[in-house]
């Protein structure tokens, strides 16, 4: 094994030997730590807390400048490092503070819930589970009219939070019922909503599948309407008629109103909207272990969400001070969903390949460069054929992990399991098997 010291000298030594191996690893799906294996310490920094599942699956908080090392709640499997850009929750009070169990019960401070409805029986109770709080309302009884909605506001729809045409914003709550089933119309919904408050349009998206367990439901909207003042967030169930039987409990945790095209991980507010920073995660210098003239790096990640028109470099070699106009990099294209491969010569693309992706999918991807001399490999399978039209200029002097030259994430929400460079062009053969 290399020690973590060993300068490029001593490792370029021994006709290749060495370099078959990585001056460079990581694997923060099994070690879930940030500075472990091969190579110089990795530096992280990201303002304000964080949330994120432990191994058990509970929720749990990360201070300031502290990574994430997070899980499938579900399943628990390790996901690798989190790396986030920077969102904030407009909802004052997630956590549902101020909330009284009974009947009909004390509705969380600033929160709108149906209080009554004829023939109905509202009742309130709270809890905590898996790291979250919860509300569970409940309603049973017998209408004794037509019901046009019952509503579960996470905040008055007459306060709404400040936005503009052309914004897009994500909507997101975890829910489950946990006793008895949902009238047939549940939703929860984004409305634009103009300076007087009145509603312009909205993205409702079902509460399909939703069980006894906890389970995250989102919907995203682009607002649209020139008169567009306002943006709202709300769960509701629709249109039960006339002496329909009700009788369901449905528990509510975590809702989220944030700018952006996904859900990020939750942010929790009592009495304020919160901001969580970009997570910022860079090595600089290289020196160390970067080899100029030659080179493969490996990474072995997923994203949940991505922002559709960004260009994102999810793992990047450049130079800052330059203007970064060297660089090469695994990434995600800026108009379609194509997990892309590239190097830059000064600022001109030549190497570039690609193939199609999706969220939720774990890659092996691996990028090999030499003078002349460029392939990539995804997953076991080798993409495009050799390239020999490429350069290798010598400025690099930082790697970004799950984000570009700067290292802070932009546009995406992703998990990085393993990442590693060998400073050397592997063969084909080899970036196959790794990447298999």
């Amino acid at each position: 094994m290399l020690a973590l010291g060993l300068n490029m000298p001593a490792l370029l030594r021994g006709a290749g030997s060495s370099t078959s191996i990585p001056s460079f690893s990581r694997d923060f799906a099994t070690v879930k730590t940030l500075n472990h294996g091969i190579g110089p310490d990795i530096t992280f920094t990201r303002t304000g807390t964080a949330t994120y599942f432990n191994s058990s699956g509970v929720l749990t908080t990360a201070t300031a400048n502290e990574p994430r090392f997070d899980h499938d709640p579900s399943t628990l499997a390790s996901k690798g490092l989190l790396i986030e850009e920077g969102r904030t929750n407009s909802i004052v009070n997630s956590q549902g503070t101020g909330a009284s169990a009974g009947t009909p019960g004390t509705q969380p401070t600033g929160w709108g819930l149906t209080t009554s409805i004829t023939g109905l029986t509202r009742t309130i109770s709270t809890g905590t589970i898996n790291g979250f709080n919860y509300i569970d309302v409940a309603f049973s009884g017998t209408t004794t009219g037509s019901i046009s909605s019952l509503t579960f506001d996470p905040q008055p729809t007459t306060a709404g939070y400040t936005a503009s045409s052309g914004q897009t914003w994500t909507g997101s709550v975890y829910a489950a019922v946990t006793s008895g089933s949902l009238p047939s119309y549940s939703a929860i919904r984004v409305s634009e909503r103009n300076s007087s408050n009145t509603g312009l349009a909205n993205t409702d998206v079902q509460l399909t599948g939703i069980s006894s367990s906890l389970q995250r439901f989102n919907v995203t909207r682009t607002l649209n309407n020139s008169s567009t003042a306002k943006v709202t967030f709300d769960i509701r169930i629709e249109s039960i008629p006339t002496s329909t039987s009700v009788d369901f409990t449905l528990r509510i945790v975590a809702p989220q109103l944030e700018q952006g095209a996904f859900a990020t991980s939750y942010i929790p507010t009592t009495s304020a909207a919160v901001a969580r920073g970009a997570d910022v995660t860079l090595v600089t210098p290289i020196s160390s272990f970067y080899n100029p003239s030659e080179g493969t790096f490996l990474v072995e990640t997923s994203y949940y969400g991505r922002t559709p028109s960004v260009f994102i470099r999810i793992f990047s070699f450049g130079n800052l001070t330059a203007g970064d106009p060297d660089r090469w990099f695994v990434g995600l294209n800026n108009s379609n969903t194509n997990l892309l491969f590239q190097h830059f010569t000064k600022g001109t693309n030549d190497f570039s390949t690609s193939s199609a992706s999706s969220a939720d999918i774990i890659y092996k991807a691996a990028i090999a460069l030499a003078l002349d001399n460029g392939r990539a490999a995804l997953n076991g399978s080798l993409l495009g054929s050799d390239d020999t039209s490429v350069g290798i200029p010598s400025n690099k002097d930082r790697m970004g992990i799950g984000g570009g030259v700067t290292g802070s994430a932009s546009g995406i929400g992703l998990h990085i399991r393993k990442v590693a460079y060998y400073p050397k062009r592997l063969t084909n053969d080899r970036l196959k098997s790794l990447t298999a």
